[in-house]
């Protein structure tokens, strides 16, 4: 996948929200402008973590994840 990060945040000393994996993730774990890409279930529940970020560089960059034991 390709992914273009732009934040407004400048403060990268923010600590990254706790997840919660096997409970449903809601926005208000979203803080800041972090940049997430998770793996959700059905019932919005947080199955994996696979990025998360806090990037101002508006640079398209690839990105490559290994799903294979995330199907089912």
């Amino acid at each position: 996948m390709w992914v273009s990060p732009i934040s407004n945040e400048t403060n990268h000393a923010l600590a990254v929200p706790k997840l919660t994996f096997g409970k449903p993730f809601h926005t208000r774990y979203s803080s800041g402008d972090f940049q997430y890409i998770l793996i959700l279930n059905q019932y919005n529940n947080l199955i994996a973590s696979l990025d998360v970020n806090l990037s101002n560089s508006k640079t398209c960059t690839k990105k490559s994840f290994d799903l294979t034991g995330a199907h089912g």
